[in-house]
């Protein structure tokens, strides 16, 4: 049975602990899937791209612990809130681990940045959602979070 990291902490949250395959990304984009049906693309869009953070969060800690970091953890408790490819930190790191470059390896990038930039535009202004939009979001979250599923077992 495989293992993952899943980094969430703070108050009401458990601290990063180890839990059961399949990844919560995976729970969470099911969920999103459900939203879309449901007629609740904005919500869906908000739930996917949690699911692509969670993933991005539990792969790069993986890779950290894999490589003999000891500071996995501590590094994932003070970036919790930002698992996001859309900030330079988190792409050079998952570049000083794996020695891919996200933003140009991973053919979907630009669909990706614009979903994230659709995902704050709902989360801080609003925004409307169109179905297709919610499926693209869904589509590209699920491409890019196989991408990072692969490094990580790549890098057993």
């Amino acid at each position: 049975m495989r293992r993952s990291r899943m980094g969430s902490a703070g108050a009401g949250h458990q601290s990063l602990a180890l839990v059961r395959y399949p990844p919560y990304h995976e729970v969470l984009l099911g969920n999103a899937h459900q939203l879309i049906t449901a007629g609740h693309f904005q919500a869906a869009v908000l739930i996917a791209h949690m699911a692509c953070e969670v993933c991005t969060g539990q792969v790069i800690v993986g890779l950290m612990e894999r490589r003999g970091l000891e500071e996995a953890q501590e590094w994932a408790e003070e970036y919790r809130e930002s698992f996001s490819f859309l900030n330079p930190t988190v792409r050079a790191l998952y570049f000083s681990l794996t020695g891919e470059r996200i933003n140009i390896a991973f053919r979907r990038w630009r669909e990706h940045a614009g979903s994230v930039e659709l995902r704050n535009r709902v989360s801080h202004r609003g925004a409307r959602v169109t179905e297709a939009q919610a499926e693209n979001a869904c589509d590209v979250v699920q491409a890019l979070t196989a991408r990072l599923r692969r490094a990580l077992d790549r890098a057993k």
